[in-house]
């Protein structure tokens, strides 16, 4: 979440969702090579920084484009999903 903000600058959105989208799936795919806990370990980390990332990103932007009388109710229904 501490780089959210710098890859969203450099990236933007569309690019930024689509790109951990993509990474989510290679780190899945990881998973079938993780041969030992070292590496299984590895990409769980890996994944979780991605997720992480996305998950930083779509709140933010939820909460960007929402009025505030309704932001509240917004956010809680966005993080239910």
């Amino acid at each position: 979440s501490l780089v959210a903000s710098r890859l969203h600058a450099r990236f933007g959105l569309r690019q930024l969702l689509l790109g951990t989208t993509f990474l989510t799936a290679l780190v899945f795919a990881a998973y079938a090579a993780a041969i030992n806990v070292a590496l299984l370990a590895l990409v769980t980390a890996l994944y979780y920084a991605v997720d992480t990332l996305y998950t930083v990103t779509t709140s933010s932007y939820s909460a960007t484009i929402t009025p505030d009388a309704i932001r509240g109710r917004v956010v809680s229904l966005t993080r239910l999903t």
